[in-house]
């Protein structure tokens, strides 16, 4: 919602020699869905995170060292759910950051290194295909859908991101501190689509597969002035992300002449936007309140593999834009207090957003088959509630901490748009719940 997340070492972090580690549990509980009272969908996930951070005072220089290693594993699958396609997907990710501080005391500078690796398997059941009342729509491009495709397709992948980022603060006019930080991250995947092809060109029939090699770009700028007497701050970030993409076939190789296409097209897309936050606080309450702007594009050209022969080879291709913007403000008041040994923390987060999308698009059809042109908006509401609790125990050395965070978020379309991505929902018994996260953590300082 056009905010990002900004870790770095502080001057306040190495103000004194510390040496510690952590390490941290964590379960997701994203959604999950019951019809009639039966559990048809569910998407969890666990994470763990082993840290430490050590700081040293030399003659000249203090110095910090943070690093942290990340491992997360996340399962969705909606095998009992009433729909035409049924996945299951379970993926891993493991990434390690590492951040290097050093400062005489007035000014900072400091560099990080955060590397990144997600594999995700995911089988899809195909249980329905589209149809049509057009008879020609069925005999020149449905009707060849599930030959070419069949009823199970199994996408597989992995994504690997390298993120380095350079930081420096320094002090300025009457006891403010100036903070700023580059963060680069540049992602590179390769997803691959593999199904069975039974339609009627024997050359192409049998195991096929679908590549969408691809890279995603962000750059992000932050400035941060803080006052520290008044413990005010003003962030205003900017970033900027791209992706592009490819469609490749992988046809068989067959003699004389390849019978299918080897590209079937590409997309690109940029974002680009604006945040701004003002946070205060004192002892017990901190405040945030954040606005943020963005604009998206993105432009998609695909075609379809060969589908079969009925004299000329069938495939039928699309072609369309997406334009928008999107608008944010969020509020954010934190409270914090000690109880005698235990020291509790409490948020209460409110986001919004509204998202203004416009699709213009064109379907690029065979045999003087026809559609009409999609030149529709898309509109958005989105209200994101946030709730945390957090709940430290100090045992001399170490320190457990608990926490849970819930989300509620509530999407409402607000377009009059013609585009419709569902069917209303006939079913009265429906239920859903999800957007809970539960955390311990185990601190060990010396």
């Amino acid at each position: 919602m056009n905010f990002h997340n900004i870790e770095m070492i502080t001057i306040e972090d190495i103000q004194e020699q510390t040496k510690e580690v952590s390490i941290r549990f964590l379960y997701n509980d994203y959604y999950r869905k019951w019809i009639n009272n039966q559990k048809v969908l569910a998407w969890n996930g666990n994470e763990w995170q082993l840290a430490s951070f050590y700081s040293r005072h030399g003659k000249k220089l203090n110095y910090g060292i943070q690093m942290d290693i990340v491992g997360s594993e996340s399962y969705f699958h909606n095998t009992r759910d009433r729909t035409a396609i049924n996945i299951q997907d379970r993926r891993a990710l493991y990434s390690a950051n590492i951040q290097i501080a050093a400062t005489d005391g007035v000014a900072l500078f400091g560099v990080g290194l955060n590397l990144g690796t997600t594999e995700y398997k995911t089988p899809i059941q195909i249980k329905d295909y589209p149809n049509s009342e057009n008879a020609a729509m069925r005999i020149f491009f449905l009707d060849w859908l599930e030959p070419t495709f069949g009823k199970k397709i199994n996408l597989d992948g992995y994504r690997l991101i390298r993120q380095p980022q350079i930081f420096a603060s320094i002090p300025v006019y009457k006891k403010n501190r100036l903070t700023l930080l580059y963060r680069y991250s540049y992602s590179r995947y390769n997803p691959t689509i593999s199904y069975e092809n039974s339609s009627n060109i024997p050359e192409l029939t049998g195991q096929r597969k679908i590549t969408v090699p691809g890279e995603l770009k962000e750059s992000v700028f932050n400035v941060n002035l803080t006052n520290v007497p008044n413990q005010l701050q003003l962030s205003l970030l900017y970033f900027m992300t791209r992706i592009d993409f490819n469609v490749d076939n992988n046809p068989p190789m067959t003699e004389p002449n390849l019978l299918d296409l080897e590209k079937l097209g590409n997309g690109k897309g940029n974002r680009q936007g604006v945040a701004l936050k003002l946070m205060g606080s004192n002892e017990h309450y901190q405040l945030l309140i954040g606005l943020g702007y963005s604009h998206i594009f993105f432009s998609l050209e695909l075609v379809t593999p060969v589908l079969g022969r009925i004299v000329l080879p069938i495939s039928h291709g699309v072609e369309g834009d997406i334009t928008g913007t999107s608008t944010t403000q969020r509020i954010e008041l934190t409270y914090t207090k000690v109880f005698r040994y235990l020291e509790t923390n409490f948020l209460f987060g409110y986001t919004h957003g509204f998202y203004d999308f416009l699709i213009d698009g064109d379907a690029q059809l065979e045999f003087n088959l026809t559609s009409q042109p999609i030149h529709h908006p898309l509109q958005y509401q989105a209200h994101l509630w946030e709730f945390r609790g957090q709940f430290e125990r100090k045992l001399g050395p170490v320190t457990i901490v608990y926490s849970f965070n819930q989300l509620i978020p509530i999407v409402k379309r607000t377009d009059s748009s013609p585009i419709k991505f569902k069917e209303k929902d006939i079913i009265v018994n429906t239920s859903h719940w999800g957007g809970g996260v539960h955390s311990i953590s185990f601190w060990y300082r010396w």
